[in-house]
């Protein structure tokens, strides 16, 4: 009756309600004809939905309520709640195949159900790879556009309910996938997916997994630590790093002898480490250490010499290269003298001298500016007792303009008497 006379009597509140009494053996057929009704009111099918959660009427009615997951015509809040009444019911049901059936119909909304479903699963009834899937299917690293049923957040309760080691299980899968796709450097997975990735590496992390350097890299090197919206995440995972200087700087040698990457060592110092988190940026300490062990070697191969000539380039400033670095420099090159080139190079004086170049270009504005003030003080000499009397009103306005401050090339920091 109430349905009848307010269809939206829920509109102003929908919080769950202790209405389990609805869920009873007598009214299975007039449930069932409820949910299978297309007039039906929503707000009370949803009210009976939520009713059969825990309900032991929930086992004689699955077909229906399966039925009404995989319709993609009815309100996604339906969906939602028959299928987590399936999921607290503990019912066998053959989730793959819903899976199957959702993912057949690839609209945003069934991404985002499917998602819903292993969430309060738990991921039970899923292996990590359909876990992975269905994350990156709502994330869509591949496109830049957002569907029109996208929320985000779609993740924390996922991660929430997923042990440290499924955690780590399904980042192995999503950044198989992410690797495999070879991304460009210049398209970032996106926030959405950056966050959850950081959560399940968190999460993994905090859970006692203890992945060696090249697992650990396998996570980070598709990530972006600069981008995603839970900052908490990053900053465990750039502590754990921090923690572990060993680990952090073998996934620094394995980014620099890396296949993959076709600009060598470079690119990794100033790209993909940093990229990956800020723990990673390769820092003076470190540079000492790496420069070390390759003057400690009694041979050197081209990418030894490339990868000594990046770290000092990386630390290289225009006073030269840091005391504590320029030792370990010296050593190197009276060792091997087949650096002593690459050093007479990185350290010639430029072709060009940009700062010479910027001190001549900045030496030319002023001249310019200091042309046009005096422009403007020839202009206003012969004017000097209209203006006091007021009589000259256009330069009067122009005065009143740098007395206020409004010139962009006056002295901000003078007074306005200072300006004038």
């Amino acid at each position: 009756l109430l349905a009848n006379e307010d269809p939206y009597f829920r509109s102003e509140d929908w919080g769950r309600r202790a209405v389990a009494g609805l869920a009873r053996p007598e009214l299975k057929d007039e449930i069932v004809d409820l949910i299978k009704r297309p007039d039906r009111h929503i707000h009370l099918s949803t009210l009976v939905l939520e009713a059969l959660q825990g309900s032991a009427l929930t086992h004689e009615i699955v077909p229906e309520l399966v039925s009404l997951v995989h319709d993609s015509k009815s309100a996604y809040v339906e969906r939602y709640n028959a299928a987590e009444a399936l999921i607290k019911s503990k019912t066998k049901i053959e989730w793959g195949n819903t899976l199957t059936l959702l993912q057949a119909n690839n609209s945003g909304e069934n991404k985002r159900l499917i998602l819903d479903i292993i969430s309060h699963d738990r991921g039970k009834h899923f292996t990590d790879a359909q876990i992975a899937d269905a994350i990156l299917a709502y994330q869509n690293p591949s496109s830049d556009e957002e569907d029109e049923a996208h929320v985000s957040g779609m993740d924390y309760l996922l991660v929430k309910n997923l042990t440290p080691s499924r955690s780590a299980a399904v980042l192995d899968s999503i950044a198989e996938r992410l690797i495999a796709a070879r991304r460009p450097r210049h398209r970032p997975i996106g926030n959405e997916l950056s966050t959850t990735m950081h959560r399940l590496a968190a999460k993994a992390l905090d859970g006692g997994v203890s992945p060696d350097a090249a697992h650990l890299w396998s996570w980070l090197k598709p990530m972006n630590g600069a981008q995603g919206y839970s900052t908490h995440e990053r900053d465990r995972v750039r502590s754990y790093l921090n923690e572990h200087e060993t680990l952090r700087r073998d996934i620094q040698r394995l980014a620099f002898a890396s296949d993959d990457n076709a600009d060598g060592a470079w690119m990794a110092i100033v790209h993909d480490l940093p990229q990956a988190s800020s723990a990673l940026s390769v820092s003076l300490d470190d540079t000492i250490i790496f420069v070390q062990e390759i003057g400690a070697k009694q041979i050197l191969s081209k990418t030894d010499a490339d990868l000594r000539t990046s770290l000092v380039r990386c630390q290289q400033s225009i006073t030269g290269l840091p005391n504590e670095l320029q030792g370990h420099v010296n050593v190197c090159i009276e060792r091997h003298d087949e650096l002593r080139k690459q050093w007479d190079e990185l350290t010639a004086p430029p072709k060009r001298d940009w700062r010479k170049e910027n001190e001549q270009r900045e030496e030319r504005q002023r001249s310019k500016r200091i042309r046009l003030f005096e422009g403007q003080r020839a202009k206003f000499r012969p004017m000097v007792e209209d203006i006091k009397s007021g009589a000259q009103f256009g330069a009067l306005h122009t005065m009143a303009i740098g007395y206020l401050n409004r010139y962009t090339d006056l002295d901000h920091e003078a007074s306005p008497v200072g300006r004038l």
